[in-house]
């Protein structure tokens, strides 16, 4: 059947509906990377998240506990009756909007040293060119390092905040504890909020998602065991707050070790290795595959998920549909041509008769 330019039209429209709902989703918050929603259920006074794809990985107490706010509010949960409808937790992204604080300048000899503790910039793994230091922040050095209040224990690494101040409002990620303050920056971070060198400026900050540049990003901080691991995530819209190991369709559910680290104990399982990682806002975000076979090596990394922007997607998608189009006229004139033909050589026959 020929194309026509209606066709190539409709087909125009279509490419340009799907690129324009893409770009609606990623307004809203929907990653480019593989997610699925996870299902909720009331426990007490919580809500826990609950996925059929990770059967196993149920936050435990101590992790509910943080999220919370300590072990009186899960203690006040425990003492609720079951016959109480469960309200859904507040949460920190929704908790912190407008809050004033104060900046200073890892330049300014305040928490200078050069080591972030959620591990991103990881030195045994290259430092800030680590695989796992490969997001737009680090790349701008739009980055800050955080009190105790909003770190909590390495929870907040790899979330990031809209700071506000008086050359202007940036947003910036969380690599590290130890602020002497509400925020501790790196000095290009400092100057674009603050318009300043160094010093102590008042700020005002809101939870905000994060950039991504590619996909999410696995690294391998201890590797080359297939008995125990140790990775870290990164490059992802929000902090992670829970993750499992998947080798070879078992699944190995992952503790948070120290800041952005999580390990798991293998039990000596060898095969293709992926990951299912639990955001903040129960958003679940699978890397796989990631490893073709475990064990790798430290520092290795995968990166699941890249795709061209819209844009790019729009003009291949289009390119290909006018090359069809002009395909299709092609064949079309030439059958028109043999029909001619046909009909020439049968009146040239009929005339000879």
């Amino acid at each position: 059947m020929a194309v026509t330019p209606l066709s190539f039209l409709v087909i125009w429209h279509t490419v340009v509906a799907t690129d324009v709902c893409q770009q609606q989703l990623q307004q809203r918050g929907v990653s480019l990377v593989q997610t699925k929603q996870v299902p909720k259920i009331a426990s007490g006074n919580d809500l826990m998240p609950v996925s059929q794809a990770m059967p196993r990985f149920i936050p435990n107490s101590t992790f509910a506990e943080n999220l919370d706010g300590g072990a009186s509010a899960a203690e006040a949960s425990r003492n609720q009756t079951k016959d109480v409808k469960a309200p859904q937790r507040r949460h920190w992204l929704h908790s912190m909007r407008g809050t004033s604080g104060f900046m200073t300048s890892r330049g300014d000899g305040a928490s200078s040293k050069p080591g972030y503790s959620c591990g991103f910039a990881n030195a045994d793994n290259g430092g800030v060119g680590a695989p796992s230091a490969t997001s737009p922040y680090f790349a701008n050095r739009m980055y800050c390092t955080a009190n105790a209040a909003i770190y909590r224990g390495g929870y907040r690494c790899g979330a990031c905040l809209r700071v506000s101040g008086v050359a202007g409002s940036h947003t910036v990620q969380i690599v590290g504890s130890g602020a002497s303050d509400t925020l501790d920056c790196e000095e290009l971070a400092f100057q674009a909020i603050s318009g300043h060198s160094g010093g102590k400026k008042a700020i005002e900050y809101e939870p905000t998602e994060c950039e991504t540049d590619g996909g999410a990003v696995a690294t391998v901080l201890k590797g080359g065991s297939a008995a125990y691991t140790q990775i870290i995530f990164s490059n992802l819209p929000r902090a992670v707050i829970g993750a499992q190991m998947i080798i070879d369709h078992r699944s190995f559910t992952m503790k948070r070790v120290t800041g952005a680290g999580w390990e798991a104990t293998l039990a000596g399982k060898a095969g293709k290795a992926g990951f299912e990682v639990m955001l903040e806002d129960n958003e679940l975000i699978e890397i796989k595959p990631c490893f073709d076979y475990w064990p790798v090596a430290t520092g290795v990394s995968c990166d699941v998920g890249t795709r061209p922007p819209p844009s790019i997607k729009l003009y291949v998608l289009g390119g290909v549909a006018l090359v069809i189009l002009i395909f299709a006229q092609y064949f079309d004139l030439l059958r028109e041509k043999e029909k001619m033909h046909t009909g020439h050589s049968r009146r040239f026959t009929v005339l000879q008769l």
